[in-house]
């Protein structure tokens, strides 16, 4: 093994779809990040038996090891969907209209009983290479800023991992930048389609899915992760330029929201650009927050909750656009 230092860039990190939950697999796909961390974790429990002295403890032992951690990237049109998958629950792909080899992916959350699928997360660098298998998300983090690449955050957590060979392979995909972004609100979902785009500075959206680890009697890793309740929420920050948004949030008026990354830019198949769009039929806005600088315009801040609409039947949706069939095992 070298010796010698290296950079947070020569590290690579990649994404395998798990046949069996648990069961390490191959990378389908490496992810270029701007930070990955992937902690070993322990629990140790401590032996204060007394032994007729002072000393508070004789002995320890480890009796639990995973791994927790976190990526963020540049988000792109391909591997944007193993995060995707493995945080809703489940994906079904479909030929997008006109088209022979773009497919629309629609992702929802899964439902009870149903667990999500399970990913490899492989970890190369010039010290070790390791596969960190039953890996699961706990957040993920869609942020967007004025004059600046979208990003995405995944808080994620693993098993403890074995040691792997790696080789890395970037595949090709479309970025999304702050112009490819139009964020829409109206009263209803209907209504989405012919709304308005509002000019935001910012958003961000977070889906998140909580879980307990459960390590039994008898092994020391964790079998499963297993899923608490979806939420996603969100935030974003607008010029104060009327009361409109600040009535709808007092009034806890309902609300639906999209959010479309579409990358204009870039044709795939005969007429269709690579998109990641995200879908809430029922939102809520709270009380805005409201900046008070005396030499610039003013900026309102305004947090939001969405609510499982029954109509529609779903909270949100994400339908990513690209090359792929599909987000399955391999």
């Amino acid at each position: 093994m070298p010796n010698n230092p290296f950079r947070g860039r020569d590290e690579a990190i990649g994404f395998g779809l798990e046949t069996v939950p648990g069961t390490a697999v191959a990378p389908q796909t490496f992810q270029p990040h701007l930070a990955v961390t992937l902690d070993p974790k322990t629990n140790v429990e401590e032996d204060k038996s007394a032994l007729g002295r002072s000393e508070s403890r004789s002995d320890s032992a480890v009796t639990e090891e995973w791994v927790e951690g976190s990526i963020n990237a540049i988000l792109n049109d391909l591997t944007i969907g193993y995060p995707l998958v493995n945080i809703f629950g489940q994906v079904a792909a479909a030929l997008h209209s006109g088209e022979t080899i773009v497919y629309d992916n629609t992702f929802t959350v899964a439902g009870p009983g149903v667990l999500p699928p399970s990913l490899t997360f492989a970890r190369t660098s010039p010290v070790r290479s390791r596969r960190f298998a039953m890996g699961t998300l706990t957040d993920l983090e869609i942020d967007i800023k004025q004059n600046g690449f979208v990003e995405f955050t995944a808080t994620v957590t693993a098993k403890s991992g074995a040691t792997s060979t790696e080789t890395v392979l970037i595949p090709g995909f479309n970025k999304f930048t702050s112009k490819h972004v139009v964020v829409k609100r109206a009263t209803s979902l209907a209504g989405l389609t012919g709304a308005t785009a509002m000019q935001l500075k910012s958003i961000k959206l977070k889906l998140s899915r909580k879980t307990d680890r459960f390590t039994p009697l008898g092994t020391i890793d964790p079998v499963s992760f297993d899923p608490n309740d979806f939420a996603a929420t969100g935030s974003m920050v607008l010029r104060y330029t009327d009361t409109s948004l600040e009535d709808v949030a007092f009034l806890n008026t309902q609300q639906a929201l999209s959010i479309a990354l579409v990358n204009t830019d870039v044709t795939i198949g005969s007429a269709t650009n690579p998109s990641l769009t995200f879908t809430m039929p029922k939102v809520r806005f709270s009380p805005i927050t409201l900046d008070n600088p005396l030499d610039k315009t003013l900026s309102e801040t305004v947090n939001f909750d969405c609510e499982l609409d029954t109509t529609a039947n779903y909270m949100i949706q994400a339908v990513l656009t690209n090359l792929k069939n599909g987000y399955a095992h391999a």
